[in-house]
């Protein structure tokens, strides 16, 4: 037995000391491995370090990325509200004034004066129906120039003090812009927006005459007893119109002076303090100015009055049929270009048709301008330029 136990033990022994052998061996191959490639290997451990470093470094500046990309997109979804809301409040108001326009046009292109002179079977009742021939068309032609002058006009005005408000509402830019001083206050902004009533008041008196005048001068030789077809209007309008786009509506400074008064473009308020209200209202009126003249703002108009001119062709049509049916109730189905009606005729249901349009109702003409995509991105670029932060 003491035998057994003998060998069990020499048997372990011997074993561990191979193993022990072995592991010396491992360890010694290595170490001669180390040796050997010591340059690969550091050379991969900073490789490795590096990496991970480069790792690290990626993930914190994408980190950083995310983070501003994502404050980018918060700030462009609230300045997308913001420049959605302005131009709400920018159609109702243009909607609202619609009616005044119609009251000012109709006002001036006074043609009941002369319905009532009519009755009275005055001595010159043919030169009071050519009076009537251009009131009515001047009527027509003017109202859709008017309306469409205000409503761009406002888009300017309402897009450049939606970028001022929205530059006030960044109270971090407002502070770096003018050391926290709010540029579109209640009273600038009050005092702005009074502005429009210059248009009222002087402005679009001086369109509508230049709009009579042209009318005039196109269909005064036009005689009432002409038989005229749609295509005939077609041509005379496309007249009128190129005679209006060549007009002095289109020449330098007159659409300014017509929305703008001469006291606020002057006045001296360009020498007062920075931060004057005063101060901040002659620069808004300045770079209202500079939009009124800019080729784009032009554009702009030609787009809206073609769009006006168009309508009242639809309106034309519109009478066509009225008094194709009136004449032959037999037959209802008649296509207008191929109904020929004389032109003294045609002039009391022109007038009661434009009369019983609200110029507010949805379909109206200025609903339709304030869908029209050219006057949206012209707004849009607007309110982009001044919803930057601004120095005054």
């Amino acid at each position: 037995m003491f035998l057994n136990i003998f060998f069990r033990n020499m048997l372990w022994y011997f074993f561990l000391i191979q193993y022990f052998c072995l592991m010396m061996t491992m360890f010694s191959g290595i170490s001669n491995f180390l040796r050997r490639h010591r340059r690969k290997i550091l050379v991969a451990g900073g490789l490795v370090t590096a990496g991970i470093f480069l790792k690290r470094y990626a993930t914190q500046k994408f980190l950083e990325w995310e983070a501003k990309q994502t404050q980018l997109y918060l700030e462009q979804l609230k300045r997308h509200h913001h420049f959605e809301g302005t131009m709400q409040t920018c159609d109702s108001t243009a909607l609202s004034l619609a009616s005044k326009v119609r009251e000012a046009v109709v006002r001036q292109l006074d043609v009941e004066t002369l319905l009532m002179e009519l009755k009275n079977n005055p001595p010159n009742k043919l030169s009071i129906w050519e009076e009537i021939k251009v009131l009515v068309f001047a009527h027509a032609i003017g109202e859709v120039v008017c309306e469409c002058l205000l409503v761009v006009y406002l888009r300017v005005q309402l897009s450049i003090l939606g970028g001022y408000m929205y530059v006030d509402s960044q109270k971090h830019k407002a502070a770096a812009a003018g050391n926290g001083l709010y540029l579109a206050s209640t009273a600038v902004q009050q005092k702005y927006l009074s502005q429009i009533n210059h248009f009222f008041q002087v402005g679009q008196g001086r369109v509508l005459k230049t709009v009579m005048r042209t009318v005039e001068a196109v269909l005064g030789q036009v005689s009432l007893k002409s038989l005229l077809r749609l295509k005939d209007f077609e041509q005379e309008l496309g007249s009128i119109k190129a005679r209006l786009f060549a007009s002095e509506i289109f020449q330098a400074n007159f659409l300014t002076h017509c929305f703008l008064s001469e006291e606020v473009q002057g006045g001296g308020l360009a020498e007062k303090p920075s931060q004057s209200s005063d101060f901040v209202i002659h620069k808004m009126v300045q770079e209202t100015k500079d939009v009124l003249e800019s080729p784009d703002f032009e554009k702009v108009v030609v787009c809206c009055m073609d769009r006006g001119m168009a309508r009242i062709l639809d309106m034309l049509s519109e009478c066509y049929l009225y008094l194709h049916q009136d004449s032959n109730p037999a037959n209802s189905f008649s296509n207008p270009n191929n109904t020929a009606v004389a032109l003294a005729k045609l002039l009391p249901t022109l007038r009661s048709c434009i009369l019983r349009q609200n110029p507010a109702d949805l379909g109206s003409y200025m609903h339709q301008l304030l869908q029209l995509e050219t006057l949206n991105n012209f707004s849009a670029n607007i309110y982009e330029a001044f919803s930057q932060p601004q120095e005054v």
